[in-house]
């Protein structure tokens, strides 16, 4: 029992050994970012804006005036190409901001983001950059686009999100290390940007103030190690490298003879729950395709049912008064005439016809009496 729990320690014990082992050998693979040298990224923008050159709370009456009157220049105690950080009375006075670009295509899976800046050894540049209250913070850029400058006007500097920053962390050589690995995993995996700004700036209360000056990326002063994967997430969601669905054109493609083909990796109708469509050249003249298609019966209720006009409706109102008059004429005529079309002796002695011929009659005996 003893050799047993002897042996369930050791196998512990070796457990724990290689964990940790295995968690030193992966810290070791992420090389730290040395000032001068940048690796998977690269700084495209750099620029600062001094509180001094503040115009906004000038009377409205005289800013015409201090508009036309240049900026101040920059101050001696910022050399050119350095970047400043300054606080006075535990408020901003100095602040600088830095944009990345990253050899990384949107998506993918951020491992370490390192940034170093390096103070500068100007003289009297830099004051109470290693006191124990100086603190300089790395804060995310929320516009998509700012505009660089020396002791740029106050306003113009960029907006910044004050909730989610990173402090920077300064070794006794006077370099200071930011792990923006949160920052980047947003620029490339949230947002799908391929680029991303910081403003450095201070992070005391009052009456604290210091300024810290470091040398831009003209100065070797900026260093950056970057590490990441390609993503995977979007292959998973149906997408290829260019975020637009992938359509799988052998699902849908009819067999052979049965329709087009597939021509050039363009899907055919039917692969997308379509039916087929013919090509072009077969396609009939509009003209042509209306004579040989017989009329589609109207559905129920969409048309009224219509009836082609007769022969009887095409007879205008007033034949139909006078048909019975002419009806009755040609009736009385053809009892009038006979067979041959003459006057029938029968009918001849009726009427209006034998009362003219009795008096005829009468007038001829009278007339032979008195002779």
């Amino acid at each position: 029992m003893t050799a047993l729990r002897r042996m369930t320690g050791l196998v512990f014990a070796l457990s724990l050994g290689f964990g940790f082992a295995g968690m030193t050998a992966a810290f070791a693979e992420v090389p730290a970012a040395e000032p001068g040298t940048m690796s998977g990224s690269s700084v495209t923008k750099t620029g600062w804006w001094w509180k001094t050159n503040d115009t906004s709370e000038t009377p409205q009456e005289l800013r015409a005036v201090t508009d036309a009157v240049p900026p101040p220049p920059p101050p001696r105690n910022v050399p050119e190409g350095t970047l400043p950080v300054a606080a006075y009375l535990g408020e901003p006075d100095k602040v600088s901001a830095i944009e990345f670009a990253f050899d990384a295509e949107p998506g993918a899976l951020v491992s370490s983001f390192q940034l170093s800046l390096r103070e500068t050894e100007e003289p009297g540049a830099s004051a109470a950059a290693d006191a124990e209250d100086t603190t300089v913070v790395a804060c995310e850029v929320t516009e998509a686009f700012w505009t660089d400058g020396e002791a740029a006007n106050w306003q113009a500097r960029p907006d910044y999100d004050d909730a989610g920053c990173v402090e920077g962390v300064r070794g006794e050589n006077g370099v200071w290390t930011f792990d923006l690995t949160s920052f980047a995993a947003t620029w490339l995996g949230t947002d799908q940007r391929a680029s991303g700004s910081i403003v450095l700036v201070e992070d005391v209360d009052e009456p604290t103030s210091f300024q810290v000056v470091f040398d831009g990326p003209a100065r070797d002063g900026v260093g950056t190690s970057f590490e990441s994967t390609p993503g995977t997430s979007s292959d998973a969601s149906g997408t290829g490298d260019s975020g637009e669905p992938d359509i799988d054109i052998s699902a849908g493609t009819p067999d052979a003879g049965s329709g087009p083909p597939v021509s050039g990796g363009v899907p055919t109708a039917s692969s997308v729950g379509m039916d087929t469509v013919p090509p072009a050249a077969d396609a009939p003249a509009p003209a042509a395709q209306a004579q040989q298609e017989p009329p589609q019966p109207q559905a129920a209720g969409n048309q009224p049912f219509l009836i082609a006009p007769s022969a009887v409706e095409a007879i205008p109102a007033g034949a139909w008064v006078l048909a019975p008059l002419m009806l009755g004429v040609a009736y009385l005529m053809m009892l009038a005439l006979g067979p041959a079309g003459e006057p029938n002796a029968h009918l001849a002695r009726r009427g209006v016809s034998k009362a003219l011929e009795r008096l005829r009659s009468t007038g001829t005996k009278t007339a032979e009496g008195v002779r």
